[in-house]
């Protein structure tokens, strides 16, 4: 039986779910008993997930599979739409890049008085 092609927009939607989660796409692979190229290939619209899981990508992420195939942007409980978006930016970056970000966020930080110098 011929593969579906996939529904637009709904690895866009797995990529906003997972990252308003804080996940990384290796951490929602292990948790949906997935590969991470399974969770690359829904997220960059190459490949059509099942309902099944889409239920665990949903579970997973602390959300329903309605927040999944919605057209409106998933909330997270206590998280703020700008944060999301900072994490969004961060996410194709390597765990070094991130480090240099924060490193420099926090010299920003300090520099605005927003944090205090450590001792």
């Amino acid at each position: 039986m011929p593969r579906r092609p996939p529904e637009p927009h709904v690895g866009l939607r797995v990529r906003r779910i997972r990252v308003a989660a804080g996940l990384t796409q290796a951490q929602l692979a292990e948790r949906v008993e997935a590969a991470n190229e399974t969770i690359s290939r829904i997220e960059r619209g190459k490949l059509a997930p099942s309902v099944d899981l889409l239920g665990r990508i949903a579970k997973a992420a602390g959300t329903t599979i309605d927040d999944v195939l919605s057209t409106k942007a998933p909330k997270k409980a206590g998280v703020r739409a700008s944060v999301q978006r900072v994490v969004a930016l961060l996410d194709p970056l390597t765990d070094n890049e991130v480090d240099a970000v924060r490193q420099s966020i926090t010299v920003l930080l300090r520099i605005g008085g927003r944090i205090a110098r450590p001792r």
